[in-house]
């Protein structure tokens, strides 16, 4: 487990069988990995990457990595 500064941080690896395991529901679905990563689910089985950080200035931002719609 990672340690920065004087902060713990405890995390969570997303693994190939809980993201094939987790299906479409009636509310949008966010799989996280506890260190900014996240795959969100949607209503309709799309699937999306997110990634959260934090820049050098403090600034708090988040990206986009494409989106996945299953057939």
């Amino acid at each position: 487990m990672p340690s920065f500064g004087n902060t713990r941080y405890t995390y969570m690896v997303l693994t190939i069988r809980q993201i094939n395991a987790t299906k479409p529901g009636t509310k949008i679905i966010t799989l996280s990995d506890g260190m900014g990563l996240e795959l969100r689910i949607s209503t309709n089985g799309s699937r999306g990457w997110r990634l959260r950080y934090t820049r050098p200035n403090g600034k708090r931002n988040m990206i986009s990595q494409g989106i996945f719609i299953p057939r």
